[in-house]
Parts: structure tokens; C-alpha cells; sequence
């Protein structure tokens, strides 16, 4: 039997650059001492937790992006983590209120 593999699908390889995670975990080491150092600025609670919550998703963008590899897979990949991320912070919100 002659094995014919002309109907497996071709998966082409894009080549890309290689991240940099040695500079990934140094702005993620910056951002974490960024927020240890905003509990203790003079500026009341609510300021303080919006700041910490814009560093915690600039924290997240990175390690979705390079430790996750989203940045250089497909779109659908981004958009199957982005949907549920989506609703999660919907119902995060409601319950908040």
C-alpha cells in the first residue's frame, strides 16, 4: 500500500522574530516595583486601585502576547482568549456594582 499524503493540509511557517524575553520580564519587573510604589503615593484608594488595575492589564497584554505567543499566532487564536476575557470582565463589573 502505497501511503498517498496529498490530502494532509500544508502548514506553512511564517518566520518571525524572535521576542526578546529577557526585556519582557524586565518591563514586568518594572511594572510590579511601578505598583508596589503607587500603594504608597498620597492619592486616595480609588486612584489607587485604578492605577494598579491599568498596570495589571499592561502586565497582562505582555505575558499573553510574548509568553503566550499570541502575537505571532493567528487572529483566531486572539480572538478564542479575547471573547471569554471579554464577559469575564462583564460579569466582574456587575458584580462589582
Amino acid at each position: 500500500m502505497s501511503e498517498n499524503t496529498s490530502f494532509l493540509p500544508t502548514v506553512a511557517h511564517e518566520a518571525h522574530a524572535q521576542p526578546n524575553y529577557v526585556a519582557v520580564y524586565i518591563a514586568l519587573a518594572v511594572l510590579t516595583f511601578m505598583e508596589l510604589g503607587v500603594t504608597f503615593l498620597p492619592i486616595p484608594k480609588g486612584g489607587q486601585v485604578m492605577i494598579l488595575l491599568a498596570f495589571a492589564f499592561s502586565k497582562l497584554v505582555l505575558v499573553v502576547m510574548y509568553y503566550m505567543h499570541l502575537k505571532f499566532d493567528t487572529r483566531l487564536y486572539a480572538i478564542i482568549f479575547t471573547v471569554p476575557v471579554f464577559f469575564a470582565l462583564l460579569i466582574l463589573g456587575g458584580l462589582l456594582m
